[in-house]
């Protein structure tokens, strides 16, 4: 049987995307092995239970709740902006009407 010829890949520098290129690489590595016959009944499970509805279901909710975790974080962040921006017109607005005020104006600009 003839050796199929392996390719050097440059490494990620990223940890992770180093993570995805070397589960890639296994990936292939487990089809070549499932397409020849000669991957064990291990992996062949392995394989069965990482393509099940249920674990395609729950890998989307996990990255649904990811995403909501994510806006909720910019929802967040425009807030605290927001509260800057009100801050900053109440104290505009004071200078305008003559109204002394205790902080120096650099941080106004």
């Amino acid at each position: 049987m003839a050796k199929a010829k392996r390719t050097r890949v440059k490494p990620h520098l990223d940890p992770d995307s180093r993570l995805q290129q070397l589960g890639s690489l296994a990936l292939d590595e487990l089809e070549r092995r499932v397409l020849n016959g000669t991957a064990t009944s291990q992996e062949l499970t392995t394989l069965a239970k990482l393509g099940s509805e249920k674990t395609l279901l729950e890998n989307e909710r996990l990255r649904r709740e990811n995403q909501l975790l994510t806006a909720k974080a910019e929802v967040i962040e425009s807030a605290k902006r927001q509260e800057e921006m009100y801050a900053k017109a109440i104290k505009y607005m004071g200078i305008y009407r003559g109204e002394e005020v205790e902080d120096d104006y650099e941080d106004l600009f």
